[in-house]
C-alpha cells in the first residue's frame, strides 16, 4: 500500500518537472535518481532553479 503511494507520488512529481522544465521524461527520470548528485551549476542548466 504505502510503496504504491510512493510510486504514485514520484510519477507525479516526475510529470510535473517535466512541465516545468521542458526537459524530456527520461532526462528527468535520470536525474531524480537515488544516488544522482548535481554539481552546482547543473540544476541552472536544467531549468531547475528560478533566479
Amino acid at each position: 500500500m504505502e510503496a504504491e503511494l510512493l510510486l504514485k507520488l514520484r510519477k507525479t512529481l516526475t510529470r510535473v518537472y517535466v512541465q516545468r522544465t521542458g526537459n524530456p521524461l527520461w532526462v528527468v527520470s535520470e536525474e531524480m535518481e537515488r544516488d544522482a548528485f548535481m554539481s552546482a551549476t547543473k540544476p541552472k542548466l536544467m531549468a531547475l532553479l528560478i533566479l
